[in-house]
């Protein structure tokens, strides 16, 4: 079965509307039912003697029952200030505060993700204080990503359906805290939710205006939920607002599940006549793709052409149509943006407290073969030493609160490679 077969069906989405087939920018609800849990196996109907019967939702009879209980998600849908930045509209008045109504899980007692939501591992990943993460899309159904032969879409900038959503769940520990979604509610519409999960796994519930706790995971040091207003500025780099969905992140080494292969084999794009595997042909110090790797998604979608830190001038994303030569290894690393805007390159950085740090005394953004006057690698090693707040010129700018070692290890191994 290929993954449009398996794509979300309006019944799926009939919680909250029962016309979203024809209107999608009301939101995905929770089941067939418009009322009770998202579960395939759970929901029963009455017959005139009262007993119940399970409806044949296709699953085999050697599946294990869902145990989940009833939960009327008709009185759980809804928050005034659900949307973030688009808290008047309809759509985000009608994110349910409870994470079970979303439709994300087929059988929440289990936390079985629902088939239509399809995992995904990113090529490069973005460090997240010590968290590990889970990653689910969700494509409506019959509906394919524009990346190019007629529509706005290009291979750099994917442009998807209206009612795609993408789910990241959050651990520390092996225990999930949070759950967070991006949903293209529509044309132009963007909700960012946030569910905070119960100490005990329960439930999780939508939580607006974000929290810090202690971080397990780094003793000694917080991490922080964010509120959903907080989730716009990071959300920049693309057209559409998703991140971690593009040909590199789904298309480089190390990619798995929905990959941007399977995504071509499965005709859920509207044009790929170009290699489905990419990557960066290395450079003499055999260690960039180490580099890289950490800045295409800890530093890239704000440092690039169109994105939050464009003005900056120092690039360090990755363009997709020249790797398409040479197998999908067409891109030489002296040609990425991070060597024409960085290497050798004078900064215009501050250090905290608003002195700068001396370009008479040698300090670029890149300084090869010498790491400690290197200002990229300086900012994103600056961290609060008690861990529990952003400190004053660190990069990322924003809820990190530790940092990256093997990201920067790998970095500053290759800065101090380079000839």
């Amino acid at each position: 079965m290929t993954l449009s077969a398996l794509a979300v069906t309006a019944a799926a989405y009939a919680g909250c509307s029962s016309d979203e087939e024809t209107n999608p920018t009301v939101t995905p609800g929770n089941g067939t039912d418009g009322g009770s849990d998202v579960a395939q196996g759970s929901d029963t109907s009455t017959k005139t003697d009262g007993t119940t019967t399970t409806p044949d939702t296709g699953t085999p009879d050697s599946a294990p029952a869902c145990a989940d209980p009833v939960f009327d998600c008709t009185k759980n849908a809804g928050n005034t200030d659900a949307g973030g930045s688009g808290a008047t509209s309809t759509a985000a008045q009608q994110v349910p505060t409870d994470i079970r109504c979303t439709g994300l899980y087929a059988c929440f007692a289990t936390k079985t993700v629902a088939a239509t939501h399809k995992n995904y591992v990113p090529a490069y990943k973005l460090y997240s204080d010590g968290s590990e993460k889970q990653r689910w899309m969700l494509l409506p159904a019959g509906t394919k990503i524009d990346t190019g032969g007629g529509g706005p879409g290009t291979p750099d900038e994917w442009i998807f359906p209206v009612g795609t959503m993408v789910y990241k769940e959050f651990q520390l520990n092996g225990k999930r805290i949070e759950t967070r979604r991006t949903w293209k509610a529509g044309p132009s519409e963007w909700i960012f939710s946030v569910w905070r999960w119960a100490d005990d796994e329960s439930t999780a519930t939508l939580m607006n205006d974000g929290t810090v706790i202690a971080n397990p995971a780094k003793p000694g040091t917080t991490y922080e939920v964010p509120s959903n207003s907080a989730c716009a500025p990071c959300h920049t780099g693309h057209v559409d607002k998703f991140l971690s969905l593009d040909a590199w992140s789904l298309g480089g080494a190390g990619a798995t599940g929905l990959t941007l292969a399977s995504l071509k084999a499965d005709n859920l794009l509207t044009s790929w006549d170009h290699p489905t595997s990419l990557a960066v042909a290395e450079d003499t110090t055999g260690k960039f793709n180490g580099a890289m790797g950490f800045y295409y998604n800890n530093c890239g979608f704000c440092h690039k052409p169109g994105g939050n830190a464009a003005g900056t001038g120092l690039h360090m994303n990755l363009p997709v149509a020249e790797a398409f030569v040479d197998g999908g290894a067409g891109l030489n690393a002296a040609d990425t943006p991070v060597y024409k805007t960085a290497v050798g390159v004078a900064h215009t950085n501050q250090a905290p407290g608003g002195n700068s740090y001396p370009t008479a005394s040698g300090f670029k953004r890149i300084v090869p073969a010498d790491p400690d006057k290197s200002v990229v690698l300086l900012r994103d090693s600056l961290r609060n030493p008690d861990g529990g707040s952003a400190a004053p010129g660190q990069m990322p700018p924003t809820i990190m609160r530790t940092t990256d070692d093997a990201g920067l290890a790998a970095t500053r191994a290759w800065i101090q490679a380079l000839p």
